[in-house]
């Protein structure tokens, strides 16, 4: 009913539905960064299937103190839909139940559907307690918000590592690009530029960074990132000594006249260097960081999916990215986890070969 009123607007979303569809599926669990659809896609699942009564019960688990926000979320779809009614008796006869807290799910029911927003905001025992009595007897259906805390404190990247290969489970990962809202998108980039701010610099750092405010005091430098320990560990040539990340739109006074500012600072700083303004472009990291920069030309996709850098290419051009040994990979993956806490990998894509077609001899 209300499925089939909606456009899904990308493939992780279509995955997503089709996994709460299957019945083989036990455990979909939707990880990625706000604005891509994951609350409101199982919401509005959960809601469609307890009106065609596929479901008996849908549980609505949430972090939040009061869970009014979902009940209203919930009548304004069935209102736009024409069956604010039906959603009203199913709310009054239990059939859909918003609870605060996930330990005060303790009720054993069979033919229901449990589904849990913003997880990674719940303690770990209350997570524990549900996976143990619920994971595989009923459908559960979970969502956690990407964040830049990818260590052993964040629940949303730990069930991500738990769930990764169980059986009856499927993980969507969704990915910036995925991202529908141009607002969130720009929040996005803000959040990224935090990150990036709250750094600590090294001694090398703080130094090419003095200098640059020393040439270029109109400049708005984010961070400085030195490579000289990562490109001494790989031997690796053709990269540069430094990093230095600026606002956007304020690249040119870094650079200078014919580059001249940059010129400066290089000279004064002993370092060579390489200055990007950012965006949510990670092509230009690349670019930068990489010993050939022409190869950004031969990269398909990039986008974080799954809390990686993913990088996509064509198989022959794989080689060249990923340098002798993978030294390129390693050198760029070791950058983007010191710049951003998140790492990179690439995926690649063999070209199907083609018979060719024997011309018949007359």
């Amino acid at each position: 009913m209300l499925l089939e009123k909606i456009s899904l607007k990308s493939e992780k979303q279509r995955l997503l539905i089709a996994a709460l569809k299957s019945n083989e599926v036990g455990t979909v669990y939707a990880f990625g960064p706000k604005g891509v659809g994951k609350t409101f896609l199982n919401l509005l699942f959960g809601l469609d299937s307890v009106i065609r009564g596929v479901y008996d019960v849908f549980f609505i688990v949430t972090p939040r103190p009061d869970g009014k926000w979902y009940v209203d979320f919930l009548c304004r779809i069935a209102n736009k839909y024409d069956c604010g009614d039906v959603v009203k008796k199913a709310i009054k006869d239990g059939k859909i139940r918003v609870l605060s807290r996930a330990i005060n799910f303790t009720e054993e029911v069979p033919d229901a559907i449990l589904f849990i927003d913003d997880v990674h905001l719940f303690p770990l025992p209350e997570v524990m307690d549900i996976l143990w009595v619920y994971n595989g007897r009923i459908k559960l259906a979970m969502a956690a918000d990407f964040t830049f805390e990818s260590n052993a404190n964040s629940i949303g990247w730990i069930l991500r590592r738990v769930l990764h290969n169980e059986s009856s489970t499927v993980i969507v990962d969704f990915g910036f690009d995925d991202i529908v809202d141009p607002v969130i998108k720009q929040n996005l980039r803000v959040t990224m530029e935090m990150v990036m701010r709250s750094r600590v610099l090294s001694e090398d750092e703080q130094k090419v960074q003095n200098i640059a405010y020393c040439y270029a005091p109109d400049t708005d430098i984010i961070t400085v990132l030195s490579l000289k320990k990562i490109k001494e560990s790989l031997e690796i040539e053709k990269v540069p000594d430094a990093l230095v990340v600026v606002k956007e739109g304020f690249l040119g006074r870094l650079i200078g006249k014919e580059g001249r500012r940059i010129g400066l600072i290089e000279k004064e700083a002993g370092m060579s260097l390489r200055a990007i303004e950012f965006t949510l472009n990670f092509g230009r990291i690349i670019r930068a960081l990489h010993p050939y920069p022409w190869i950004e030309k031969h990269i398909n996709k990039i986008d974080v999916v799954g809390g990686l850098v993913t990088v996509r290419i064509d198989y022959k051009d794989y080689q060249r990215f990923a340098g002798k040994d993978l030294k390129y990979l390693r050198f760029l993956n070791e950058a983007f986890r010191a710049l951003l806490g998140l790492g990179l990998k690439v995926e690649y894509k063999r070209a199907e070969k083609t018979k060719r077609k024997r011309k018949r001899q007359k």
